[in-house]
């Protein structure tokens, strides 16, 4: 089968069931960790994460084509997320909803430069930290995650622009003076 792009996709040979299972089992603790960076609520990211696979399942004869199917699952968990988030902003937040780390001893700062690195992520607007954790932690390119947020990649880039002078300030981190450079 060809994908979107006109190149044969990898996944495109074989059992489709045998190869969603596999695309689930290799996907699915990325996906579910880059909304883990948008949010505490470890259960909307995680129902988020299971719902965009039921829907790729769904999608899957389509899907099994793309050359990035990753990236498809990744934008409609992403729609997900705002859904749950948008339905439970009135309600009182649940403390046993927050992920809290057991680190080791020789882990304990890198997960706290990780938590405090996501908590400044959550205080970003809405776009520029899915902008900031699709081209940083996931390693997208803006390009890719133009596509995937329906939106320009100018776009993206101003979004990333925003957002890492938004994280230097709030991390007390100097200005590099290369903010939308990657990806």
């Amino acid at each position: 089968m060809i994908g979107p792009s006109g190149v044969r996709s990898p996944m495109a040979a074989g059992d489709p069931d045998a190869q969603f299972d596999a695309f689930y089992t290799a996907c699915f603790s990325r996906v579910r960790k880059a909304l883990g960076a948008l949010t505490h609520d470890t259960h909307a990211a995680e129902d988020a994460t299971q719902e965009a696979f039921v829907r790729a399942k769904r999608h899957w004869p389509k899907l099994m084509a793309y050359d990035k199917p990753e990236a498809w699952v990744q934008r409609v968990a992403f729609q997900r997320l705002r859904r749950i988030q948008r339905s439970r902003r009135d309600q009182p937040t649940d403390e046993s909803t927050v992920e809290h780390p057991d680190p080791g001893a020789d882990l304990a700062d890198e997960v706290a430069q990780r938590e405090e690195l996501y908590a400044a992520i959550r205080t970003l607007p809405r776009r520029r930290a899915e902008v900031i954790v699709l081209c940083h932690l996931r390693g997208y390119s803006r390009c890719e995650v133009a596509t995937m947020l329906r939106i320009t990649e100018s776009t993206v880039r101003t979004h990333l622009a925003l957002a890492e002078a938004q994280l230097h300030r709030l991390l007390g981190l100097p200005d590099t003076g290369h903010q939308g450079e990657t990806g």
